[in-house]
């Protein structure tokens, strides 16, 4: 990759390298492992939600409870966010989609490690206890008893498939996160179905939820000798660790998100933030937010801000246990500064005593470039290695690496070093080489960027 336009999204930062020889270790980017099923110690497997428990007999003559219900647990490691996804039904053998008319419940909130959340659906008469649903549907979908399928799909839409008589494509199946056939059900995982049930049977995943081979027939069965069998659980039940919970301390460091963002003027962002602890692990908490002015951007108590007069405010939130984090949001004016860009031209270096340019790129909150006059506040990171006067001419004083920033008006302006999993930053190694010009030697230089690289030539005489 050339080092040519190094820009990301708002805020920007150019880094600017003076030549030298000088041997410095390359960095790389830091790869998080992925886990499997054996739930290895000390290794993340990330979220894995899955269908639990399915009862379709709710109501019914005899039943054990009122209501048909899918119950969802994470057996993962990670906290998996639901908004945005969806339990969709379809008949064992009919010709109807999944998520048809009334065949589709939208899910909202999230779930632990080790939570299960309840999902009330449609009754089939008075009979039974009632039951407690973490998440209800206006409009329930009607389960058979004895046999269906439903799939725990990553969307509000419906899959448009049945996966029988109307086959689910590949887009169809990359959005079904589990999928559960019981009874007589002609899809399934594995092809093998989990047993019929009955307004007294409901269908467990094995081990409490944890068991997952991608076979119904396998992970799903009937406990013997417990008639009736339904016992739906819910937010409240005790949470179940398919993997070693690692204790979690108090927190000792907060991010924010976005950082160093932007919103418009009479418009609104979400923000978030983070807590971790001494190990960098996620450390539950609630935060307090604060704006430093909110004549110009006001902040909910949920992280709402909204912006009301151009400028910048700093905004804080602070955890539970007093731990607190800031970052500045700038309040742009239509057609005023959203986003600042700079770039200078291959190669990015500037020796010692040369001056080269550095050409902004002024944008709105929308993306559109800001072509009215905008005066630019130039600055650098360290006076001792480069200068940069009022119009943006960067000129080398010594060797090292740089930041070269520029601040519009409303104070918006860029670092590039961020967000760290996309640009993990820039390192250089360097090694003189031989020439045959009897005063000249090469020194090489190169770049490292994530995990591609430049090689950068650069001859010095004497």
């Amino acid at each position: 990759m050339r080092l040519t336009s190094l820009r990301v999204m708002r805020p920007l930062v150019l880094s600017l390298l003076i030549l030298s020889c000088t041997t410095h270790d390359a960095l790389g980017p830091t790869l998080k492992s992925v886990g499997n099923p054996a739930f290895e110690a000390g290794v993340s497997i990330g979220p894995k939600v899955v269908i639990s428990q399915v009862y379709g007999g709710g109501g019914n003559a005899s039943a054990t409870l009122n209501r048909d219900y899918v119950e969802l647990f994470n057996a993962g490691d990670t906290e998996q966010p639901l908004s945005g996804w969806s339990i969709q039904y379809a008949s064992a053998t009919g010709t109807g989609s999944f998520g048809a008319t009334n065949q589709i419940t939208l899910l909202s909130g999230s779930i632990a490690p080790g939570q299960y959340v309840l999902v009330g659906e449609a009754s089939g008469g008075a009979t039974g206890a009632p039951i407690t649903p973490d998440i209800s549907d206006a409009a329930p979908i009607n389960m058979a008893a004895g046999a269906g399928k439903v799939a725990l799909v990553d969307s509000a839409s419906s899959l448009g498939c049945n996966g029988s008589s109307t086959v689910c494509n590949a887009t169809a199946l990359g959005h079904i996160i589990d999928l559960v056939g019981y009874g007589n059900a002609n899809f399934s995982e594995g092809g093998s179905a989990a047993p019929t049930l009955s307004s007294q049977l409901a269908a467990f995943r094995k081990d409490h939820g944890c068991t997952d081979t991608n076979n119904n027939g396998s992970d799903f069965a009937i406990p013997i000798g417990t008639v009736p069998t339904p016992k739906p659980r819910n937010r409240l039940t005790a949470i179940n660790a398919c993997v070693p919970i690692v204790p979690v301390g108090p927190v000792v460091t907060v991010a924010i998100s976005p950082e160093d963002g932007t919103v418009r003027k009479g418009g609104t962002l979400q923000m978030g933030a983070v807590g971790k602890d001494v190990d960098d692990h996620n450390s539950p908490t609630t935060f307090i937010w604060l704006s430093s002015d909110p004549t110009k951007a006001s902040i909910s108590a949920t992280g709402l801000a909204t912006g009301i007069n151009e400028g910048t405010v700093d905004i804080t939130a602070t955890s539970a246990n007093g731990v607190s984090a800031t970052t500045t949001l700038s309040v742009a004016a239509a057609g005023g500064a959203g986003s600042v860009s700079i770039a200078i031209n291959t190669p990015r270096q500037a020796p010692v005593g040369y001056t080269k340019p550095a050409f902004p790129t002024v944008k709105d909150v929308d993306g559109n470039n800001v072509t009215t006059s905008t005066t630019l506040i130039w600055s650098t990171s360290n006076t001792d290695i480069a200068t940069v006067d009022n119009l943006g001419y960067v000129t080398g004083v010594a060797p090292g690496p740089v930041t070269i920033k520029a601040t519009a008006p409303n104070g918006v302006f860029g670092t590039a070093m961020r967000p760290p999993q996309r640009f993990t930053g820039i390192t250089w190694s360097s090694a003189r080489q031989p020439t045959t010009h009897p005063t000249t030697s090469t020194c090489s230089s190169t770049a490292s960027l994530s995990s591609r690289t430049t090689r950068i030539v650069a001859a010095r005489t004497g």
